[in-house]
Order: structure tokens, then C-alpha cells, then sequence
């Protein structure tokens, strides 16, 4: 169910697809410096913080790992979608996430909030689509 904004109100979305390790960590998720939930890092996360317009930071960590902090500028009321990136080659969240702004209506069907995509959790498909290509190298070097 979406929540409506009502008058000054905002609705942040925060979406991670989840993302397939061999060990499962878990991440903690801050708004506006309060913890909001730990999360696991293989499934999917949707949660909706309600707000009001202005300014608002989202801080994700990983163990071991650096935080990264995302500065939101909501000028106006409505639906605010953040979804989280996950860079493989530094092993952390990216430095940017994807932040799209959906205007206030009552008719909440014309949103397409984007689905996540679901885990791959095929083993062959995750090790030889990947790996494949790079051993094919290293043979020809």
C-alpha cells in the first residue's frame, strides 16, 4: 500500500534490489541520523519514510566498510524514490543513488514505481557468465 502525502507531507521510498553473496552481511540504513532498520544485503528492501519537505540524508553501512551518506533535497510535497547502488569493483555502495521525484495525486495507479529485480541465484549463471569471458582472456594471454 503507498501512503499519500497529505498537505507539506513527504513520502520517501528507499529501494535496494538485493544483491547475491555468498555470505549474506547486513547493512544499517539512517535517516536523518536515526537507525531505520539493518538490513540484509541479499534481499530486496522497500521501505517508505514519511516526512516533511526539506532537506534529509539517508546514511547506509556496510561492516567493515566506509558509510555512505546521500543528501536529498525534497522542495515539494509527493513521492521521493532512492534506490541504492551497490558498486562491485570498490566492494561498497556507490557514491550517487538514483533519486526521482513522483508529484502528489490521489490517483496513486499512475505510478510505476520500478520493481526490484529478483536475486540471481543460479550458480552457473553467476560463475561461468561472469568468470567465462576473463578465463577466455587469460588462455589467449
Amino acid at each position: 500500500m503507498i501512503t499519500i502525502p497529505v498537505g507539506n507531507e513527504v513520502v520517501i521510498v528507499i529501494r535496494w534490489p538485493g544483491k547475491w553473496f555468498i555470505v549474506d552481511c547486513k547493512f544499517k540504513v539512517t535517516f536523518d541520523g536515526k537507525l531505520i532498520e539493518k538490513v540484509s544485503i541479499k534481499n530486496p528492501y522497500f521501505k517508505e519514510i514519511q516526512t516533511n519537505i526539506g532537506i534529509h540524508t539517508i546514511e547506509v553501512k556496510l561492516p567493515i566498510r566506509g558509510s555512505k551518506t546521500y543528501t536529498l533535497d525534497c522542495p515539494s510535497p509527493g513521492y521521493y524514490l532512492v534506490i541504492l547502488n551497490y558498486s562491485e569493483t570498490w566492494g561498497n555502495f556507490e557514491n550517487n543513488c538514483q533519486f526521482i521525484y513522483y508529484p502528489t495525486t490521489e490517483d496513486t495507479s499512475q505510478y510505476e514505481i520500478p520493481i526490484e529485480q529478483p536475486v540471481k541465484k543460479d550458480v552457473k549463471e553467476l560463475f561461468f557468465g561472469k568468470l567465462y569471458p576473463i578465463k577466455h582472456l587469460i588462455r589467449k594471454l
